[in-house]
């Protein structure tokens, strides 16, 4: 695969976001709630992930529910915007929460509005459809607001750090070619707050490629520092406040340059995992405590091993199922 250096295409416009691929559809197979999200089966939205390596799920937060969560967010992010690393420096990234932890105060409040938007929407989405992907074996990772203050203009739709997410396969042999489709072991869910205008900076990514072992991610190198590659294949997603992006973690993606004047491009990112898998965030972060002390009281084995709680139990049930099947395969070979 050639990747080419973009350094020499910054006077172009870059790539126009493209709409998620999903055919129009009836809402069967969705609950109430759900259909107010999303307009398609989730059978059809997993078809399309296992097919590209995404999915969205439009609408996934109510305009007043990402306005409440913006009001927020601006003020901490104006202040990070102070910071010295942000100057001459256009990969400049910032987060609130995640594996730092959620402080006291207005961003554990924060968090616990995050979890709750996301993780608890009423649609019950994020779950339901991860379980999908995964199996009845979801755990948390990291929950986090990742921010990116704005650029010059001459990087307007420009593409860089490309990558695939923790937990991947694309390292894992020295294959190249077409792979089987195999179930994530882990995925990035990503809600919008803004309108991923090319100004703002659009996620990128090539559908497909989490099904192509010869889609690795470029090296730097001293000529390219910025690692302002052109992917082929590659794509802009067209993501829209309040939005909801899964994508798999063996998909090959990246981010476009902010450059929207004076605002910061930011995002929800709540990423998951299968159930064992070492996590980066505390589970008894007092953001998200009173659900775990719900779960406990209720006994609720989902939320439990969704905070890590429960593993050795659903391991041995996993177990005890896999020598059930192994007999049931002996007694008619």
């Amino acid at each position: 695969m050639k990747f080419e250096d973009k350094k020499a295409h910054q006077v172009k416009s870059g790539l126009e976001p493209l709409s998620s691929t999903i055919p129009d559809a009836s809402n069967a197979g969705l609950s109430p709630s759900q259909q107010s999200i999303s307009h398609y089966p989730l059978e059809q939205h997993l078809a399309e992930y296992k097919r590209q390596g995404f999915t969205i799920f439009r609408g996934f937060l109510p305009p007043e529910r990402v306005q409440e969560i913006r009001a927020i967010c601006d003020p901490l992010f104006d202040e990070l915007m102070q910071l010295e690393h942000h100057r001459n420096n256009p990969l400049a990234r910032d987060t609130i929460g995640g594996h730092d932890g959620w402080q006291e105060g207005r961003q554990t409040a924060l968090g616990t509005m995050l979890m709750d938007a996301t993780v608890f929407n009423p649609s019950g989405l994020l779950l339901d459809f991860t379980e999908m992907l995964m199996g009845p074996s979801v755990q948390h990772d990291s929950l986090q607001v990742a921010g990116y203050p704005s650029v010059p203009l001459a990087y307007r739709g420009i593409g860089y750090g490309w990558h695939h997410d923790g937990f991947n396969t694309a390292g894992t042999t020295t294959k190249k070619g077409p792979k089987a489709y195999t179930y994530p072991l882990a995925c990035n869910c990503l809600t919008y707050l803004q309108d991923m205008t090319l100004e703002r900076g659009p996620f990128r990514c090539v559908p497909g490629s989490h099904l192509d072992f010869s889609m690795q991610v470029p090296l730097p190198s001293p000529d390219n520092p910025a690692e302002h590659w052109s992917v082929p294949g590659e794509i802009c997603v067209d993501g829209r406040a309040g939005d909801l992006v899964v994508t798999h973690c063996d998909l090959l993606h990246g981010s476009t340059h902010n450059t929207a004047a004076g605002e910061y491009r930011y995002f929800i990112s709540e990423y998951v995992q299968q159930a064992g898998l070492p996590h980066r965030d505390n589970m008894d972060d007092a953001a998200w405590a009173h659900w775990l002390a719900a779960a406990r009281q209720q006994e609720d084995k989902r939320i439990l091993r969704f905070f890590g709680e429960g593993k050795d139990a659903y391991q041995a049930a996993l177990e005890e199922s896999w020598r059930q099947q192994s007999a049931r395969s002996s007694s008619t070979a």
